[in-house]
């Protein structure tokens, strides 16, 4: 009868280890799911940032092409024919038309400066999404071995519960109870 009951103690055991591992790995799968989640946002977030970058790029890519087609000066034939005859009265209007050009000279070189920086934000960005993925695929991998480990604690569980009534003389509980805390286990 002691045996019996040492036998029982010890299925009992068994289960209450076998029922807490398998709380902690769906405590940790629980985990693993909010991390992908949070990952996943984050991914969105990058993804609607870098597509409003590029649009940025693109508008700004646009300007500069027209900034450079203003640069192909249309007076520089007058101008150097002014030059060439020596006559420097009509040189005031080419003047004003030079410091213009100037002027915008320097707004394409801002332009190009933002345009350096936007770029090198856009490619920290896709190296951050990048980062991101990688983590994202490691957390789901992480995620199915625990899966993986919660089934087979289960499964052995079980196992080790059919063979303790196989086993055991007196403690002979009915199959649909065995069957029962399988399905429940599942």
């Amino acid at each position: 009868m002691e045996e019996i009951d040492r036998k029982l103690v010890q299925a009992r055991r068994a289960k209450e280890e076998a029922e807490g591992q398998a709380k902690r790995w769906e405590k940790k799968a629980g985990e693993y799911r909010e991390a992908i989640l949070r990952g996943e946002q984050q991914l969105r977030g990058l993804k609607s940032s870098l597509e409003m970058r590029q649009q940025e790029l693109s508008e700004q890519k646009r300007e500069l092409e027209e900034r450079q087609e203003l640069l192909q000066w249309e007076r520089h034939g007058e101008a150097v024919s002014l030059i060439g005859m020596e006559r420097y009265a009509g040189t005031d209007e080419i003047t004003k038309a030079l410091a213009m050009y100037k002027t915008l000279i320097d707004q394409c070189k801002r332009t190009i400066r933002q345009y350096e920086e936007a770029l090198r934000t856009y490619d920290e960005a896709a190296a951050a999404f990048e980062q991101i993925k990688k983590q994202k695929l490691l957390q789901e991998q992480q995620l199915d071995a625990a899966d993986e480990r919660v089934r087979v604690c289960a499964d052995d569980w079980i196992r080790a519960l059919f063979a303790a009534e196989k086993s055991a003389k007196e403690w002979k509980p009915a199959r649909e109870v065995l069957t029962g805390a399988e399905q429940q286990v599942r």
